[in-house]
C-alpha cells in the first residue's frame, strides 16, 4: 500500500494509545492504573515500564487480529483497503509504543536504583 507516512516525532498521544489509556480497544477491557509511588513522584519508573510493556502486548494483538480481519476480507472477495490503512496506523501507534517502552527500559537500567519509602 505505502499510503501512509509514519513519522519518527511522536506525537503526545495517538489514536491507539488514546485508546489503550482509555481501557478498552477492539472490545477488549484492561486496567491501565498504575499507583503513585511513595517518594513523591508521579509514577515509578518499573511501574511505567510495566504499562507500556502492557499496551506494547494489547497492541500487537490488536496488529494481529487486524491482519487476520483482512485475511478474512480477501477470502470473501471484499474491498480491504480501509482495513490495510487501518492497518498501517496500528502499525505505526505500535511502533511508537515500542519505541517508548525501549526509552523506559534503557532510562531504567541507567538510572540508579529507586530507594524504597519505609
Amino acid at each position: 500500500m505505502g499510503g501512509l507516512l509514519c513519522l519518527g516525532a511522536r506525537p503526545s498521544i495517538s489514536g491507539l494509545a488514546y485508546g489503550l489509556h482509555r481501557g478498552s480497544i477492539a472490545g477488549l477491557r484492561f486496567e491501565t492504573r498504575i499507583r503513585p509511588s511513595r517518594d513523591g513522584r508521579m509514577f515509578r519508573k518499573s511501574d511505567q515500564l510495566e504499562l507500556a510493556a502492557r499496551h506494547v502486548a494489547l497492541a500487537r494483538l490488536i496488529v494481529e487480529r487486524q491482519r487476520a480481519y483482512i485475511a478474512l476480507l480477501k477470502a470473501d472477495g471484499a474491498p480491504t483497503i480501509g482495513a490495510e490503512y487501518r492497518l498501517e496506523i496500528f502499525l505505526c501507534s505500535l511502533g511508537i509504543l515500542e519505541e517508548h517502552e525501549r526509552e523506559l527500559r534503557a532510562a531504567l537500567t541507567t538510572s540508579p536504583p529507586q530507594r524504597s519509602a519505609g
